[in-house]
């Protein structure tokens, strides 16, 4: 009789057990992708870019905010921008989440590509980035119309 090895097994029980690993790896991984906030340093030195704000019809103003994240990954979906004005100064709070994650299942991404912050008039503000342990980042100076 032969002693079981890689090469005699049967391909179809060594197929089966190789699916059932694959199969409970990826819904380990679908269930614990919920949306995160990323610190600063997750972004590129510069990729958190401000275009021209603009006033819509309205009266609230709108602005543009694209984000280019250090480690290129495909998987990796913006979620939603959190804002919160204080003073002359406007926070931002980046959340991610994975592509095909459980809660975006059916869903497109939900972050517009732009921000609009409450309570604000026109006038210069301090853009800065907030991460999630409070510290902030200058991103810089922006102007509202």
């Amino acid at each position: 009789m032969k002693t079981p090895t890689s090469a005699n097994q049967n391909p179809l029980i060594f197929g089966i057990k190789g699916i059932l690993i694959t199969t409970l790896l990826i819904t380990i991984s679908l269930g614990t992708a919920s949306a995160e906030k990323k610190s600063r340093n997750f972004f590129a030195p510069k990729g958190i870019i401000v275009t021209a704000p603009t006033v819509q019809k309205d009266g609230t103003h709108r602005i543009p905010i694209k984000f280019k994240t250090a480690i290129i990954h495909s998987a990796q979906w913006m979620s939603k921008v959190h804002s919160s004005v204080v003073g002359k100064e406007i926070h931002i709070t980046a959340d991610f989440r994975l592509a095909g994650g459980s809660s975006l299942v059916g869903r497109k991404k939900t972050y517009p590509g732009y921000i609009e912050p409450k309570g604000v008039a026109a006038g210069t503000y301090e853009l800065k980035y907030l991460d999630p342990n409070g510290n902030l980042h200058d991103i810089g100076p922006v102007t509202l119309p």
